[in-house]
């Protein structure tokens, strides 16, 4: 397989387990806001209560995937909700926030079990990932307030829900909205561009303060 001996790779048991593991409605216990759901009945009725909702499909990334719906419903709104159902089992429909701050705790899980590697700020646009802030720890917890309550529901989280069954690199993503709230979004089970920018400064300090996005990783830029 693209020349990379078969006995090294995951098996297809292992991989089927991992893709459950990304589903977004594993993530719903630390969300107290989102909802999953299988009818528009369903998101109208939210949309009572909440006129901006976002909806999610439960297998997308890096902004794909995602549906902005304000106030009611439309045709477009209700086909593209019943082929994600059909096709995910749900949607997952969470209150559009106005976003201050897109960051992510990094770890790794390996023999020695979990380990946080540390935090990596990002910006996004309309949901769409732009690029990493090159910027220390110390100085990302400080502009996005980090509420140090907040590490240790997430690792208790995923010692218990994705520890026992994943070996790897790992992203929880978290927004901070306008009025300073936390609300956890996203789990990555693979390698993040987080990650990347955060190894990349720890070679390359000088470049603290810089905007790092996929293109720099690939050497366009940054020479890498």
């Amino acid at each position: 397989m693209q020349g990379v001996c078969e006995s090294e790779l995951p098996t297809d048991g292992v991989l089927d387990l991992w893709r459950r593991l990304q589903h977004r409605a594993t993530l719903l216990p630390l969300q107290p806001y989102s909802r999953a759901v299988t009818s528009d009945k369903e998101v109208e009725e939210l949309l009572s209560k909440c006129p901006d909702l976002l909806l999610k499909a439960p297998w997308s990334g890096s902004g794909r995937g995602l549906r902005w719906v304000s106030n009611k419903m439309v045709d477009h709104d209700r086909a593209w909700l019943a082929k994600v159902v059909r096709e995910q089992q749900c949607a997952i429909a969470e209150p559009r926030w106005a976003v201050l701050h897109d960051y992510a705790l990094e770890y790794m899980v390996d023999g020695r079990g979990l380990r946080f590697i540390g935090f990596s700020l990002f910006d996004t646009a309309n949901g769409v990932y732009r690029c990493n802030q090159l910027l220390s720890d110390n100085e990302i917890e400080r502009r996005v307030s980090f509420p140090l309550q907040l590490r240790p529901v997430v690792e208790q989280w995923l010692n218990s829900q994705i520890v026992p069954h994943y070996l790897g690199p790992l992203g929880v993503d978290v927004i901070q909205d306008k009025e300073g709230r936390h609300h956890i979004s996203e789990i990555n089970l693979r390698h993040t561009m987080g990650l990347v920018a955060h190894e990349y400064l720890k070679h390359h300090p000088e470049s603290e303060g810089l905007c790092f996005s996929a293109e720099d990783f690939v050497g366009q830029k940054h020479g890498i």
